[in-house]
């Protein structure tokens, strides 16, 4: 156990892909076959700890971090679940889990396109009620000129 989590904080500092960390990595990870090694701290993921015995079995070194080893618990606790992986992660594009979904950056695109035409048409809602305040304002002038006209022509 010691030795494997000296290997993965080396691979964390490292950053070299050969490691992964948080539930979504390691979800990843696991889908893509690519862990070799699994640190969990007790108690934390039951779900995941249920499992431990069918990792095992799937030749993968599991180990469940007891609340008895304060210091490494603790310091698993950081990381979530963490992962020293046979073989680094593939991109979305690369495992073939991109094809229908829409990335993050799309989305946020998205929204700020939506965002900026809802400011558009607020725009031109506002225009277009100035636009009918200004005509009424012409009409009511109007009106009042040739009111006016009308009792100058009374008068004459």
């Amino acid at each position: 156990l010691g030795s494997d989590w000296r290997r993965f904080a080396q691979l964390a500092k490292l950053r070299d892909g050969l490691c992964a960390w948080g539930a979504d990595e390691i979800y990843e990870a696991q889908q893509q076959g690519a862990i070799a090694v699994l640190f969990l701290p007790a108690g934390r993921f039951p779900e995941v700890e249920a499992q431990a015995s069918q990792l095992r079995g799937q030749n993968l070194v599991c180990h469940l971090i007891s609340e008895r080893n304060p210091a490494l618990h603790a310091e698993v606790c950081q990381f979530g679940m963490a992962a020293i992986l046979c073989k680094p992660l593939l991109g979305p594009e690369e495992s073939g889990l991109l094809d229908a979904t829409v990335t993050v950056a799309e989305q946020a695109a998205q929204l700020v396109a939506q965002q900026r035409q809802q400011e558009l048409q607020q725009q031109q809602h506002q225009q277009l009620l100035l636009l009918q305040q200004q005509h009424q304002q012409q009409l009511l002038l109007q009106n009042q000129v040739v009111t006016q006209q009308q009792q100058q022509q009374q008068l004459l």
